[in-house]
């Protein structure tokens, strides 16, 4: 049997119970490898661990001459920032975010890192400026 890939013929040759490759058929066989493979998976690149934690809090920014503000729940949360829904739809990313844990009253100034307008609600991830590994009272797993 002949298989015609682009310019080149392969001839697969079918030898008693097994099936014999010719070199250019072994040839394509490594080419198809090579360009449609799976990729591996990669490594973890987080820089902290992540917990999934519906901890309250309430969310303070200004964007432009605007100001915000929103009582939400954390989607989940790191040692180092965390991941909340607000209904308030962002044209613009703003800098900065005062986040209040509910639960402790404690504030912490945070950098906005992620912004995704969905359809019903704004996922925004946001990095703490200063460390404070105790703000969500949670011990996280250290490498």
């Amino acid at each position: 049997m002949n298989v015609r890939i682009r310019y080149r013929t392969i001839a697969m040759v079918v030898v008693g119970t097994g099936v014999g490759y010719s070199f250019l058929t072994l040839l394509a066989m490594r080419w198809w490898h090579r360009f449609w493979r799976v990729p591996e998976p990669h490594p973890e690149r987080r820089r902290a661990h992540r917990v999934f934690l519906a901890a309250p809090v309430f969310v303070y920014g200004r964007l432009g001459n605007r100001t915000f503000w929103e009582n939400t729940e954390t989607v989940n949360v790191s040692a180092i920032g965390g991941m909340i829904p607000l209904s308030i739809r962002f044209e613009s990313i703003p800098q900065k975010v005062i986040i209040t844990n509910s639960r402790t009253e404690e504030d912490m100034l945070c950098r906005v890192a992620r912004v995704e307008n969905e359809v019903e609600y704004t996922i925004l991830g946001f990095e703490f400026l200063l460390d404070s590994p105790r703000f969500w009272q949670v011990d996280f797993a250290t490498k």
